[in-house]
């Protein structure tokens, strides 16, 4: 699969849907009697503000004009009423290229409506220190109710379901649903070009169409909501082929899709193996650590790949290099006009920018969704009163030190905090599973004190991670000593060592291993 790559809009701090940006200064021409000059004047202070600086710049400019006054000075249009000092040139609608004529005003005063109760002092209050509701909020909160309206739908279907499990009544509608959800995305992306209401139409296919697929399987023996993995396994089919689909069609919204995409194909995974093979718990949720950590290896280049980011070929090291090789390298494309270098040049970066950054949001994606991935397997792997429950306590809290120390390493800071959330989720899930499995009040009481004592590291630890960690004089963190690196890799992969050696050992493989018949290898 490969994602289209789209230019994205300039973002600008007070752009938004339907206004344009005010600039921070406007080039206007004032008038002072008879004679006018450009100014460039600051767009956004208080007239008040800008006279005390335009005034001293105009009397040396027309060092014989009297610009004595016992009122105070302001700026009016031509044939126009005065520009109130209290309010800016962008309030007032100055423009690039306007006309202003110095002017004279002996009332600087302003009145304001009383305010007589407490609420409308609160209300005067906010509205002028905080940001008010507007049209961006709106829209996001519209866009918002799309998608948790798709979840709630869902939601609706499958407890229908649960409550009777038949298939001509469910699927039709839930099948409906799903094509008139994808249809409605790829609209307002081919014809509507509303790039947003897309992305969350797209975001919201997702759960509708899992449960169109979970309610086409027929309940396990007839009992109403007897449900297998099989429902799993088809309605992650559904939505991760919406995913896809939509994905490849539009290209938008590269982070949130790569996550669906990603924990639908793991939802396929485990509920095929959970369906179509012997194996169970804790053996699946065993191997999705293990996939988990491979994946989490594999993200980068996945995130290449896709993007379409082709590095350039290095030959294996202590090998020879071609000759033809490093003269195609070396090549350079002359040209008669220098502006048609400058301009290929520039638009080869803009490209490679572009790529750039949907390979950086695809890596979040599979990074969100591969954490996902090692919370609930690490979890889930822990099967109460079971000969390896010790052996599996022990894979889930090596998969919390893990993510630890695989988030110290990544400078990202949205990437770090992935997988520093993710060892948190999974250190306080293992103290509420061993609190509830345990059966003697000093074993529960034991946990409780540990749980509180690693659960406090975490906060102690970023605090102190912040207090200790080195910065340059942009207060951006520098990259770590090649020889704590070093450690933390070591680390690291140690703790990955004895993950997969404790997978092996909880799922039985070796004793199967060691139960092989190899004599007719002989």
């Amino acid at each position: 699969m490969v994602f289209p790559i789209t230019p994205e809009p300039a973002a600008t701090e007070n752009a938004g849907p339907g206004r344009s940006a005010v600039p921070e200064q406007v080039r206007v021409l004032v008038e002072v009697g008879e004679n006018s000059v450009e100014r460039s004047l600051l767009a956004r202070r208080r007239l008040s503000v800008v006279m005390d600086s335009v005034i001293p710049g105009l009397e040396q400019i027309f060092p014989d004009h009297d610009f004595s006054t016992t009122g105070a000075w302001t700026f009016a249009r031509e044939g126009g009423a005065q520009l109130a000092r209290d309010k800016s040139l962008a309030d007032a609608g100055v423009l690039d290229g306007d006309r202003l004529i110095l002017s004279e005003t002996f009332s600087t005063q302003t009145f304001r409506p009383l305010i007589e109760s407490t609420a409308d002092a609160i209300q005067e209050f906010c509205r002028q220190r905080f940001r008010r509701f507007e049209s961006a909020t709106a829209r996001a909160l519209g866009l918002l109710a799309l998608v948790l309206g798709a979840v709630v739908f869902a939601a609706l279907v499958l407890v229908a379901w649960f409550a009777h499990s038949s298939v001509l009544w469910w699927f039709p509608v839930a099948a409906l649903a799903a094509i008139g959800v994808v249809l409605a995305a790829v609209s307002a992306d081919r014809q509507y070009h509303a790039p947003q209401v897309a992305y969350a139409l797209q975001i919201a296919s997702a759960p509708v169409l899992f449960a169109a697929g979970f309610v086409l399987i027929p309940p396990d023996g007839g009992v109403d909501g007897a449900f297998t993995a099989a429902n799993v396994l088809t309605g992650s089919l559904f939505a991760l082929f919406g995913v896809v689909v939509l994905g490849r069609a539009s290209g938008l919204g590269a982070t949130v899709l790569a996550a669906l995409g990603l924990t639908a194909a793991a939802a396929v995974v485990a509920s095929a193996l959970f369906a179509y093979t012997p194996l169970g718990r804790p053996a699946v949720p065993a191997l999705g650590v293990i996939a988990g950590l491979l994946l989490a290896n594999w993200a980068q280049g996945w995130s290449l790949l896709l993007a379409r980011v082709r590095p350039d070929p290095l030959p294996p090291p202590g090998e020879d290099i071609d000759r033809t090789e490093l003269d195609a390298a070396y090549h350079v494309d002359t040209f008669d006009d220098e502006s048609t270098t400058e301009l290929a040049r520039s638009e080869e970066n803009t490209s490679l920018e572009r790529k750039a950054r949907t390979a950086a949001k695809l890596l979040t994606g599979f990074y969100v969704a591969i954490a996902g991935i090692l919370v609930v397997s690490a979890l889930t792997v822990i099967v109460p009163d079971s000969h390896y429950f010790w052996g599996e306590v022990a894979i889930a809290a090596l998969t919390s030190v893990i993510c630890v120390l695989r988030g110290r390493t990544l400078d990202d800071r949205v990437h770090a905090t992935v997988f520093f959330v993710a060892g948190f989720l999974v250190a306080a899930g293992l103290a509420v599973i061993l609190v509830g499995a345990l059966d003697s009040d000093l074993g529960r009481l034991v946990v409780i004190v540990l749980s509180a004592v690693v659960l406090v590291a975490f906060g102690a630890g970023g605090l102190l991670l912040a207090d200790r960690v080195s910065t340059d004089g942009g207060g951006h963190v520098r990259p770590l000593s090649a020889r704590l690196l070093g450690r933390i890799e070591a680390g690291e992969k140690l703790a990955i060592f004895a993950v997969v050696l404790l997978a092996l050992w909880t799922t039985r493989l070796f004793a199967f291993m060691r139960e092989l018949d190899l004599s007719f290898l002989k």
